[in-house]
């Protein structure tokens, strides 16, 4: 099946020209496929096996967190948890949950989790289903892109971990050893949705949705907080700055090996919020923090490591240079043609 530029919404074409690779109204894939390479192809099949681990993966994690609810909030009701505005070495705490109201929390992020992810892999079988298996749709749809990043993301911080441990540089976990297996259960866990809510969120999509209140009156660019509003130039700096800012928040406790790490992470968790959404970059997250919490959960990740790096290096080799062009980069989300009203009215 070959994609035609003219396919999908009226908004289609809009959306095309501000870099986004789905439209923001109807949803439909905006990349032209090569004809005769639209079913099969390596990537795809590599995408294909990380989506089947990822989605065994977070079906393993979620029954584990589950099946030990009692366990967690047992230990929760000792605790508090601070909802903040990160900074990097220091944040701005706004306030604590603890007691009912942390349990409750812990209840909805679970809850929000689940449906984040049955939401992407229902897009992705819509996507496999509307384009008759179109490999290359497939492949760019919401949870196998959530898939194979994950997949990039272990295999490419397993490629760190190694090289500063042979120089004899390794992150310092000693800390962890004073937190109950529940509670650290529950960090991991949490990890995966505030974190994303406070670098993605909050230093991404928010500071893009008040500039787009002053200068677009009468839009909901609410929308904006929600991700998969496509690359620009001011959303690339936001990137960078968000990144290392989560990078620096990794210092205290882990060390300063830890800091490279979670920058790139961050650089691959702000780039599936901008590209695809928030669910996609939370997926992301609760997956690379949670596949050792269960038994087997490390074959999982070994086997979606080594599949990483194979995604990574066919990625490097078969780079697409447009996407390096930042100078041909809209200025900011929703400029195209001037007509930013017209974007996000039915976004």
């Amino acid at each position: 099946m070959v994609m035609s530029e003219n396919d999908g919404c009226e908004m289609c074409q809009i959306w095309r020209e501000r870099g986004a690779s789905y439209c923001g109204s109807c949803g439909r894939a905006l990349r032209t496929v090569p004809a005769g390479n639209a079913k099969g192809g390596f990537i795809h099949s590599l995408a294909k096996a990380c989506a089947v681990l990822v989605l065994i993966g977070a079906v393993c994690a979620v029954v584990f967190l589950v099946a030990n609810y009692g366990n967690i909030v047992n230990v929760l009701r000792g605790i508090g948890l601070s909802v903040y505005i990160p900074l990097g070495l220091a944040d701005i705490r706004l306030f604590w949950l603890s007691g009912p109201a942390l349990e409750a929390y812990f209840v909805l992020e679970l809850a929000a989790i689940v449906f984040f992810i049955a939401y992407a892999v229902r897009r992705t079988l819509a996507a496999k289903r509307e384009s008759g298996g179109d490999g290359e749709r497939v492949y760019r749809s919401d949870f196998v892109a959530a898939s194979s990043l994950t997949a990039v993301l272990l295999g490419a911080s397993m490629a760190y971990i190694m090289a500063m441990a042979l120089i004899g540089y390794v992150p310092d976990s000693s800390w962890l050893e004073e937190y109950d297996e529940w509670l650290i259960a529950f960090m991991l866990a949490n990890a995966g949705f505030q974190e994303e809510i406070a670098y993605r969120v909050i230093l991404i999509g928010l500071p893009l949705a008040v500039i787009a209140m002053v200068r677009y009156r009468g839009v909901r660019n609410w929308r904006l907080l929600l991700g998969g509003f496509g690359m620009s130039k001011a959303t690339l700096v936001l990137i960078v700055v968000s990144s290392v800012i989560f990078g620096l928040a990794h210092y205290d406790g882990w060390g300063w090996v830890k800091i490279i790490n979670a920058f790139i992470a961050g650089i691959l968790f702000a780039y599936a919020y901008t590209e695809y959404g928030l669910h996609v970059c939370v997926i992301m997250h609760f997956m690379n923090d949670t596949l050792t919490l269960f038994a087997g959960g490390i074959l999982i990740e070994l086997a979606l490591m080594g599949l990483g790096i194979v995604v990574l290096i066919y990625w490097i080799v078969k780079a697409d240079r447009s996407k390096l062009n930042v100078a041909g980069l809209p200025g900011f989300p929703g400029q195209a043609e001037g007509k930013v009203s017209d974007v996000w009215k039915r976004h």
